[in-house]
């Protein structure tokens, strides 16, 4: 059986109560499921990097509803 690939949205969130939910709710609006997630915490600062894991033919769809919910996206990251 073949696995599928994933792609990889990376979205600098807030390190406070709620902003993972958050994150996940404009996902689910947009019609778009996590595949898997991974955060990086930035040391000395009060946000990270959330690496948002999507199939491939999502990553538009979430980058421009994240972006236009206000969502700092960072393709390349």
């Amino acid at each position: 059986m073949r696995r599928p690939s994933y792609t990889v949205v990376p979205v600098v969130i807030p390190d406070e109560p709620g902003a993972l939910g958050r994150l996940f709710a404009a996902a689910a609006e947009a019609g778009v499921n996590i595949e898997d997630v991974r955060i990086e915490h930035t040391p000395g600062l009060p946000l990270g990097v959330c690496q948002v894991y999507v199939l491939p033919e999502a990553e538009g769809t979430l980058a421009r509803a994240l972006a236009g919910g206000g969502w700092s996206v960072h393709p390349g990251l």
